[in-house]
């Protein structure tokens, strides 16, 4: 059996000989999320890249999930469900199954992350016209493109506020949450 601890410390997938009780106690844990890679090894992100593209699809698809809870027709057409299988994806971004990380190293897991964000994407952006509806402006450069929290190029601020990466770099501040701090010291002025 591969071991998880070389696997979380290492990430090295090397079948090796156990005895029956620790094969059949992997076996059971094999599907189960219970590794929390962020606090195990933090230092296994910067060197596995594949691990990395996961983490950030999960990410997005956390930010995908308030749009399609909140959509008649994403329940309707059960979109979270297709992730059934990894139900913890769309509970935490932090927490794996040994299966995980197995179908990581076997290039099946990426792949798999990669369609059903494609296809949630697609149904927020193109397809439901009550999901566009929730897109944002980016209110530093005002552009007409619609951007939504998952994207690339967006950050989301504290305040929710969803601008382009650029935008805020070269501004270095939001809009929004300026327009607060004037709020609240013309409050405290009164």
């Amino acid at each position: 059996m591969v071991i998880p601890a070389r696997i979380i410390h290492n990430w090295d997938f090397t079948v090796q000989k156990v005895s029956r009780q620790s094969k059949h106690s992997l076996l059971l844990m094999t599907k189960k999320p219970i590794i929390h890679l962020k606090k195990l090894n933090p230092a296994l992100f910067n060197f596995v890249e594949e691990l990395r593209d996961v983490r950030t699809l999960r990410e997005q698809i956390l930010m995908m999930k308030k749009y399609m809870t909140s959509c008649r027709i994403a329940t309707e057409e059960r979109l979270l469900l297709t992730l059934r299988n990894r139900q913890h994806f769309v509970d935490n971004c932090d927490i794996y199954s040994l299966q995980d990380l197995i179908d990581l190293n076997d290039n099946l897991l990426l792949d798999e992350l990669t369609r059903k964000h494609t296809t949630f994407s697609k149904h927020i952006k193109f397809d439901c016209l009550r999901c566009q509806g929730k897109g944002f402006i980016c209110e530093i450069c005002k552009s007409e493109h619609i951007i939504y929290p998952f994207d690339n190029n967006v950050l989301q601020c504290k305040c929710n506020a969803v601008l382009h990466r650029l935008c805020y770099s070269q501004k270095e501040s939001c809009p929004r949450c300026e327009r607060n701090e004037k709020r609240k010291s013309k409050e405290n002025n009164l």
